[in-house]
């Protein structure tokens, strides 16, 4: 079960609770590559340089043998980074991992996007939440810096402050030497 609530600090800070969430409202939408907007996602920062080898995404699919786009940008330059695919899970809706072929590295305050962007007209369900307000994003993991994303026919973004997608990141490895966990350079990789 989600707990839906929040703690404001006298300072008017908050704060992540492990397995506390600020929802005010769950949502579902469904779509195709025929629908407005036709992909939807996240766009997001990241604290310090990390590896990153995968997603995990909550959705659904209209059929097993659908092969849904997976896309993850440079937001600043909209180069695609990866492109993969998630196959094979109709029914409930559930999270999904998604490993991608190669870990990625991925700059510190750089904004990204992550996006779902069916390609055909067979109905994909994805899951996002909204909050009262963007400040209460700091209880979720990424804070105010992951947010909804979408756009039609490869067109403008559109990005809501108070609303975030069911999606994260794999990560995979942390730059050491940025975040002090180590005495050499590099990143330290985690299996």
């Amino acid at each position: 079960p989600i707990i839906s609530m929040a703690l404001e600090y006298d300072d008017g800070s908050f704060t992540q609770m492990i397995g506390v969430y600020p929802i005010q409202a769950l949502n579902s939408v469904t779509f195709n590559s025929g629908s407005t907007p036709d992909e939807r996602g996240m766009i997001f920062e990241l604290p310090a340089p990390m590896l990153v080898g995968g997603v995990v995404i909550r959705m659904n699919v209209a059929s097993n043998s659908l092969a849904v786009p997976i896309i993850l940008y440079r937001a600043d330059t909209y180069e695609v980074l990866r492109t993969s695919s998630m196959i094979g899970f109709t029914g409930a809706s559930r999270h999904m991992n998604l490993r991608f072929d190669t870990v990625i590295r991925m700059e510190a305050n750089n904004p990204y996007i992550l996006t779902v962007k069916p390609d055909s007209a067979t109905n994909v369900t994805l899951y996002d939440f909204d909050v009262n307000s963007s400040d209460l994003m700091n209880m979720m993991e990424g804070g105010t810096t992951w947010q909804y994303a979408e756009r039609t026919n490869d067109g403008d973004w559109t990005f809501t402050a108070n609303k975030r997608p069911w999606m994260s990141l794999w990560v995979t490895g942390i730059d050491h030497d940025i975040s002090g966990g180590s005495a050499g350079p590099g990143d330290e990789d985690i299996p």
